[in-house]
């Protein structure tokens, strides 16, 4: 797939990074990069507009920043398209482009860009004290117990069910239901009809999901297994969206319309006891919710001030809520550090796109960390809370970048090729990341190390497109989907030594590839039987892939039991 698209070259030129974009699962939110560029020989201004080629869409998506700007000769803007999808929106693929004219003479100078698509659906104890002389030898006990416990644990890796999957089904009628299933195609069951945002909760014994009855949405919780009766924890007229497990496994956060006809963040016990509390409380619209890992705060936006602000709450409702941006500017996507002691954000506070950081408690001022006139975005924690990766067009084009996540030293350019850059994930080790390039007339799948040492590694280094990189749990290896062959296939690369394999081998489409959380297998998503349907392959390339979902219709949205 050439994502390099130039369609009409008479005044523009429109591009694109990519042409699909992945929704957020939880927030339903995405974005897309246009670069124009000015190829008419003389300087003039240009008017972008966003063409959906159904009018249901039309409302989901902002263009970011002035529509109308100035283009010097060859001069280049980039413009971002925001993709915001209510919750009770109907499944499927959307399709839109970003157009451009050049405003004296409009009606002659349309220019039409590539298409994008975006699819709706504990420590041990310390040993004792050493015993006093002549009396019982203690150390005689702690051996057994050690003994007791390396064997408990081995009997629990060997008895323990192997982790199911969780996936969603539309059938030819296009009604939904969710599945679990083992990876080897047995214990499959199906439960959960209408229903769609399933989540496994983070110890793997329940699922949460959200099913329409026809008059509203509600929020069940279901055993591992998909047999037990499902609780409705949400319980209300109201529509209630966006379930969120809170680290423990024991409360869920969501959204629901309940209250003075707009959104407020609830939390609510799993087991459906009690009765939800609401955190937000305020006449104006409060959203995404974001578990703090240590299961203590809830981070979330609200519109109250008259621009969206991220907000902390206790998870309990006691105490008052901390407005952690105050500012007159536009903040989004907060993303907690791991040691719960910090949220990153983005924010439009400086007319253009910047990634900030600041305390959850509220103290001190928020830190620029990226801090350009250009726009700045897709930020990501490292695993160890010392740098964050986010993505800039500071250079002229997209680049990936790393700085200190306490504001100290320059922002590093890790990538530095002369193409776009973007979509960058940390190795779970945290010493590499990988990433997007169109540096060519393809996408590759390039790696580079974290400290700076050494030049990018194009780990695809093919001319067709390489897309959906995903780390293996032992940061040793990337499985991503390949167009090389003239369809998609699943390979493997060594992160290393840039060995690659092709473990789908089909001649049907295979694409998504997902790890097991133990790096023993993936799974993936093909069609190769007629439909869509979800397969599960050994992580060493051998055997045959196994159609686990065996289902009518098409099978999406799958998710390996923690």
């Amino acid at each position: 797939m050439d994502n390099e698209q130039k369609l009409m070259a008479a005044y523009f030129d429109i591009t694109t990074s990519t042409n699909s974009v992945v929704l957020n699962k939880e927030t339903r939110r995405g974005e897309a990069a246009y670069t124009v560029t000015n190829r008419s020989g003389r300087a003039l201004r240009g008017r972008a507009s966003l063409a959906p080629q159904d009018a249901v869409s039309a409302a989901w998506l902002t263009l970011s920043g002035d529509a109308e700007r100035p283009f010097p000769i060859a001069g280049v803007q980039q413009y971002s398209v925001q993709i915001l999808v209510p919750m009770d929106a109907p499944a499927g693929n959307y399709v839109f482009r970003l157009n451009m004219v050049e405003i004296t003479n409009p009606d002659e100078t349309l220019v039409e860009g590539p298409t994008v698509t975006f699819t709706v659906p504990d420590n041990t104890a310390p040993p004792p004290p050493p015993p006093p002389p002549k009396k019982f030898p203690w150390w005689i006990l702690a051996v057994v117990a050690v003994v007791v416990i390396i064997i408990g644990v081995i009997i629990y890796f060997a008895t323990r069910p192997p982790r199911r999957l969780l996936f969603t089904n539309s059938d030819n009628q296009g009604v939904s239901t969710l599945r679990v299933v083992f990876p080897d195609g047995t214990g499959r069951q199906a439960f959960g009809q209408n229903g769609y945002n399933a989540q496994w909760s983070p110890d793997g014994s329940r699922i949460v999901y959200v099913a329409y009855d026809g008059v509203s949405s509600e929020i069940y919780v279901v055993n591992a297994d998909g047999k037990s009766t499902p609780v409705n924890i949400s319980n209300n007229p109201g529509s209630d969206e966006t379930p969120v497990w809170s680290p423990d496994s024991r409360k869920i956060a969501f959204q629901s319309y309940r209250d003075n006809s707009n959104w407020e963040i609830y939390v609510a016990n799993a087991d459906g006891s009690g009765t939800p509390v609401n955190l937000s409380k305020d006449p104006k619209a409060d959203f995404d919710p974001r578990w703090s890992p240590d299961s203590r705060l809830v981070a979330f936006i609200s519109i109250r001030t008259g621009n969206s602000e991220i907000f902390v709450a206790n998870a309990d409702g006691s105490g008052t809520l901390r407005n952690l941006t105050n500012h007159a500017g536009s903040d989004s996507d907060p993303r907690w550090s791991s040691d719960s002691r910090r949220l990153l954000y983005q924010s439009y506070r400086t007319n253009n796109n910047e990634i900030y950081v600041v305390n959850a408690d509220g103290s001190g001022a928020p830190i620029n960390i990226s801090n350009d006139p250009q726009h700045d975005y897709d930020a990501y924690w490292s695993p160890d809370n010392r740098l964050i990766a986010f993505t800039s067009n500071r250079s002229g084009s997209n680049d990936i970048y790393v700085r200190n996540s306490d504001g100290t030293g320059a922002a590093r350019n890790l990538s530095n090729l002369p193409g776009n850059e973007y979509s960058p994930v940390w190795s779970p080790d945290g010493r590499r990341i990988v990433f997007q390039s169109s540096t060519g007339s393809n996408d590759e799948i390039y790696v580079v190390n974290t400290d700076g040492s050494g030049a990018p590694r194009n780990l695809s280094n093919n001319p067709a497109g390489d897309y959906n990189a995903v780390w293996s749990p032992d940061s040793r290896r990337i499985a991503f989907q390949s167009y090389r062959t003239n369809q998609w296939e699943i390979y493997v690369v060594n992160a290393d030594t840039g060995a690659a394999e092709n473990f789908s081998q089909n001649p049907a489409q295979d694409y998504r590839p997902l790890w097991s959380p133990d790096g023993r297998q993936i799974a993936f998503t093909s069609n190769r039987d007629g439909d869509i349907e979800i397969y599960v392959i050994a992580a060493d390339g051998r055997g045959t892939a196994v159609n686990v979902s065996q289902d009518p219709g098409s099978d999406y949205e799958v998710f390996w039991q923690p």
